[in-house]
Parts: structure tokens; sequence; C-alpha cells
């Protein structure tokens, strides 16, 4: 772990982020700056919290004190559905949070590698029943100057 991790934000032991514990109130109030790395709390080997959240808050003296090394970058890490923890990626960010819906029979018809991307968009429409058309326009009183035309 370099100088960048920050103390409270940042998962860099198993119970973190501590502001899951910590108010923002807490603190600032123990004269604790909420900017505060993980570098800026480490001393000889220690950490040196304030005293007073060492009795109120328990989960401080179970974090283990990290390895502090200048010498190589900090690598990000994600956390999967499954809870495996890898090397962070845009795709298993994507796949962790987006809603994965049942899939239907005419996926292939749609999305297809010799389609043309604007008509698969107009057909996936078509297939959900979510195609704006003159009548599901009338349902909210949309008037009849209305142009509609997808061209």
């Amino acid at each position: 772990m370099t100088e960048a991790a920050h103390t409270l934000f940042d998962n860099w032991d198993d119970r973190c982020p501590l502001m899951s514990y910590l108010t923002p109130r807490v603190v600032t109030s123990a004269v604790f700056n909420l900017q505060e790395n993980v570098v800026d709390i480490v001393s000889n080997g220690a950490w040196s919290w304030p005293n007073a959240w060492l009795n109120l808050y328990l989960i401080l003296n179970q974090a283990h004190v990290p390895l502090l090394n200048n010498e190589t970058e900090d690598t990000m890490f994600w956390k999967t559905r499954n809870g495996v923890l890898r090397e962070f990626s845009v795709r298993d960010a994507w796949n962790t949070i987006r809603d994965r819906g049942e899939k239907v029979d005419w996926c292939h018809l749609v999305w297809s590698k010799y389609g043309i991307p604007r008509h698969a968009t107009h057909l996936w429409l078509v297939m959900r029943n979510r195609l704006k058309t003159q009548d599901r326009l009338k349902q909210w009183d949309v008037g009849g100057d209305v142009d509609l035309s997808l061209l």
C-alpha cells in the first residue's frame, strides 16, 4: 500500500471503509481530518488513533497495520457478486451492478453481429412492446399534430 490510501473511505482492510462505523461529526470532534491517509496515522508500525476512539470503536483495534510501500503503485480491487476480490475492471463492475433479467428466446434475432444497430434497437423496442406508437401515445392524450415519424 502506498501513501495514497485514504484512511476513512478506502478499503485497505476487510473491515473498511471505516466511515461505515464513524460519522463526520465524530471524526472532526476528535481533531482528526476527514482527508487523512493511512500513512498519516501509522507511526513506527503502529496506529495513532485518537485515544477516545479506541474504547468506543473496538473495530479500530482489530484493523491490521498495513505494510506501507512507496515503491509500488496501489491496485484497485472490485468485489464481484460472488464475493471474490479481483483487480478492478469496468466489465466486472458492470456485471455486478446491472440488473440481469431472464434470457429471452428472441435475443439472437435482435442482437446479431450482422445487424444494423439502429434496426436492432428498434426491433428490441418492438419485441418488448415499448415502441411509442400513436395508439400508445393516445393513452397519454398526446395531440394528433405530433410528428411520430422515425426517420
